[in-house]
C-alpha cells in the first residue's frame, strides 16, 4: 500500500494554521492559555473582545451550531 504524499504549504514565519474546529464541544479547555472552561464562555468573550454585537439568542444559536461540527 502506498500512502499518498502531500507536501506542507510554505508558510511565512509569523502565518497561523487556525485549529479546525470538529469536535470543539469536546474541548475541556478553550484558547492557548486554557483561560475557558465552557463553549460558551468562550463565545461571550470572544463576543466581548471582538465587538461582535451578538445577543444573548444568537450566542446560544452559535453555540448550538458549534455542538454540531
Amino acid at each position: 500500500m502506498t500512502l499518498g504524499f502531500r507536501a506542507r504549504p510554505n508558510r511565512s514565519a509569523t502565518a497561523f494554521r487556525a485549529p479546525a474546529l470538529v469536535n470543539v464541544w469536546d474541548y475541556s479547555v478553550f484558547f492557548h492559555s486554557g483561560a475557558m472552561s465552557s463553549l460558551r464562555g468562550s463565545v461571550e468573550f470572544l463576543n466581548t473582545q471582538l465587538k461582535l454585537k451578538l445577543t444573548p439568542e444568537q450566542i446560544s444559536d452559535l453555540v448550538e451550531y458549534l455542538k454540531t461540527l
